[in-house]
């Protein structure tokens, strides 16, 4: 790349940095170099051109964001500082070198694999202070607001990483067993001579056989040259996919199709949701100019995996495992009992590994189908409990218009209940052999009593991303297509606020139909960090609305279009095209303009005023030091203590104030001028520090607002 001089680009890029990255590969070596590219007045892909032709040339790039308060980032990062102590001297070109294959049922680790994960406590101090090194590279005191990060967290991860790293080969052992299944199987066939040379039996197995000497070779990874390290099964770059290891530019736990080709075939991947679609029953799939279709899901004993699970029709919360039997929603507090407030989904299996068949043509019965494609939906729950769960009510005076829930690593799951041209729910799946069958093999299969089990199934997958859950409150007067309308206004609006690409944002409608509300998660990998800021800072969601305001151009009388691909529509959104109306929401938009938002204490759900009021009844009433510090947080929209009067565990202190997750609060008034009570004081203060917690102290004659301006971090303006 870098002796290339000239870079021409058929088509004007669709931002600056994909500009910037495209154009930026010419010149490299630092000679001069020509970028060149064209553009029509009359093309919608080239329209953001011409409204930002001087940051397009000029190629001017946003900083990537991402949420640093993210578990499953921070593991990734602590796994690498391990390996790199550990040192994995299999940890080579291939995960085969790791696995002991003489025992093909459990594929295990090597035992002089295991004995390295085997460290003393010199090393995990070493791997402690390495990572403790890194945060603080990154972002120096500030991850001590994160609740679940200390010393002990450290200390348990590091404890976990040799069960994690086991685990994270589960679905290379996985893909491992159904390549040696079908190889095996295939072999039977044609060494059985049963079948000629000729007959479609043994072309059927030849091509089985071939399939699954390839497979192997590609988890193997036994590529030659450069292209080894490229491979999707090359050990660091298969156990960044898998989470275990920092991934950035690598889809996040895919999933994988074989898909055959002239060289002998190759596994692909998507991201989970992209692969329910893509992969998908009797899908097509284009690659590499021919056509294939999805066959087969590698899946054994299908029949044990089966799960059931049932749904909140008022805020399409998913209820599986442990929560199944629950009869009241977790979320919004919904009687589960009558079947009219749930809905109940049986025959579920998870989405996993497939294959493909490439063929000739399509009939015309699966080119409509295609066209129609599947019917699916989209639920949440909230894995770490609704005490995670932040509350900000956006109001008016005494009248709440919209109720704006935060929930950080929120489980979003998908289902794929059956093709949209279908009656039936679910997809015929032979239960033995994983392959997709059609109703002729289902009504065989039922007069038949020796052939293999054949039944309909659900598809689902899911991921893991922070979520806003926004609820319109009956003031703001918004029927079915103003919530759709706002939903998407409030999209671009944070996407144009925060300068993110599209993709990076997504949004669905959950709840009842004809009240739906609007949920937006961070699809980027990794979390960005961005929709935590609107229960972090109550100046966010009025610049949002702004934004979307503005986006609307009420204010131009030019334009009387209900809407266009300069404000709501968008590729991603023509299913609505025929509802979405910019008139729709200008009234609810007018109406949040002039509202203000009210951020609730973590876990609570109650309003400031109620808070407030709670600490006013719990505080000391004879300290008017307490009642000071709490009238002027009160008074400047601050944020309050969470609790009053508090002990400390394991320690007989009871400070005044509590703020989660580790910071304690004392309002020193005239008594504690007394020089006992003070080295009391110092003592007990001393004993809270030691076990890693923080103390701030107000000490009567101090100026007030000079001690809680020292402090942002943990007195920030919350309405």
């Amino acid at each position: 790349i870098r002796n290339l001089n000239v870079v021409h680009m058929r088509n004007v890029p669709p931002n600056p940095a994909n500009y910037a990255q495209r154009g930026g590969r010419a010149g490299r070596g630092g000679q001069a170099a020509l970028v060149f590219t064209s553009c029509s007045n009359f093309s919608p892909h080239d329209r953001h051109y011409f409204k930002n032709a001087a940051a397009m040339v000029s190629g001017v790039v946003v900083a990537p964001r991402i949420g640093l308060d993210n578990q499953e980032l921070l593991s990734s990062h602590l796994h690498a500082v391990y390996l790199s102590v550990v040192g994995i001297r299999e940890l080579n070109l291939s995960i085969a070198e790791l696995i002991d294959e003489s025992r093909p049922d459990s594929l295990p680790l090597k035992p002089e694999v295991r004995a390295q994960f085997e460290i003393g406590e010199q090393a995990r101090q070493t791997i402690q202070g390495l990572f403790n090194r890194v945060l603080f590279e990154f972002a120096g005191s500030g991850f001590r607001q994160i609740p679940w990060l200390s010393e002990e967290w450290i200390r348990r991860e590091i404890e976990r990483t040799p069960g994690a790293f086991d685990r994270a080969l589960e679905r290379w052992r996985r893909l491992y067993r159904a390549a040696q299944l079908q190889l095996a199987e295939a072999t039977s066939l044609i060494n059985s001579g049963l079948h000629t040379k000729n007959s479609p039996e043994m072309k059927e197995a030849l091509r089985n056989q071939m399939q699954a000497i390839r497979q192997r070779e590609l988890l193997k990874n036994e590529s030659t040259g450069t292209a080894a390290g490229f491979s999707e099964f090359y050990p660091y770059r298969y156990l960044a996919a898998e989470a275990f290891l920092p991934g950035y530019n690598f889809t996040r736990l895919p999933i994988r199709t074989y898909v055959e080709s002239e060289d002998g075939g190759e596994y692909i991947t998507r991201s989970r949701f992209i692969a329910l679609r893509e992969f998908g029953p009797r899908n097509v799939i284009y690659h590499n100019g021919a056509k294939h279709q999805v066959n087969q899901m590698m899946v054994a004993e299908a029949e044990k995996k089966f799960a059931k699970a049932k749904i909140c029709r008022h805020s399409g919360y998913f209820l599986m495992d442990l929560e199944y039997d629950a009869e009241m929603c977790p979320f919004c507090g919904a009687s589960l009992i009558n079947s009219a407030d749930r809905d109940n989904l049986n025959d579920l299996l998870e989405m996993a590994e497939t294959r493909t068949r490439e063929m000739e043509r399509i009939s015309c019965e699966e080119e409509e189908r295609l066209s129609r494609g599947y019917d699916i939906a989209t639920y949440f729950s909230v894995p770490g409990g609704m005490e995670t769960v932040r509350l900000a009510r956006v109001k008016n005076g005494g009248e709440d218009f919209l109720n704006i829930r935060y929930l950080p690593a929120a489980r979003l799951i998908q289902v794929n209940r059956k093709w949209r041209v279908n009656r039936e729910d679910g997809f015929l799946m032979g239960m033995k052999s994983g392959y997709w069958k059609n109703k002729k093999a289902y009504e065989a299969q039922q007069e038949a009593d020796d052939s293999e089990e054949i039944r309909y199934v659900k598809l689902y997958t899911s991921d893991t991303a922070d979520a806003l859950y926004i609820e319109p409150v009956k003031t703001l007067n918004l029927d079915h297509a103003g919530v759709i309308s706002l939903q998407f206004a409030l999209k671009r609006a944070i996407e144009t606020v925060f300068d993110i690409e599209p993709g990076e944002l997504g949004a669905e409608l959950m709840g009842e139909i004809d009240q739906p509300n609007i949920m937006l998660y961070e699809a980027a990998e990794g979390s960005l960090g961005i929709l935590s800021q609107f229960i972090e800072d109550p100046a966010v969601f009025p610049k949002v609305v702004a934004a979307a305001y503005e986006l609307c151009r009420f204010d131009d009388p030019a334009y009387t279009d209900e809407a266009s691909y300069d404000d709501l529509l968008s590729y991603y959104n023509q299913r609505y095209h025929d509802v979405i109306s910019r008139f729709a929401i200008r009234s609810a938009l007018e109406t949040l303009r002039s509202c203000n938002v009210e951020l609730s204490a973590p876990g609570s759900g109650e309003s400031y005023e109620q808070q407030y009021q709670r600490l006013l009844r719990e505080r000391d009433v004879n300290s008017a030091t307490e009642r000071k510090f709490l009238d002027y947080l009160y008074q400047r929209g601050l944020r309050l203590p969470d609790k009053a009067q508090h002990r400390v565990d394991g320690i007989y202190v009871q400070p005044d104030f509590f703020y989660e997750p580790d910071v304690w609060v004392f309002c020193d008034g005239t008594p504690h001028d007394d020089l006992q009570i003070r080295e009391k004081d110092r003592q007990k203060r001393q004993a809270i520090k030691n076990r890693g917690d923080q103390v701030w102290v107000y000490y009567y004659r101090d100026d007030l607002a000079e001690q809680i301006a020292r402090r942002p971090d943990i007195f920030r303006k919350v309405r």
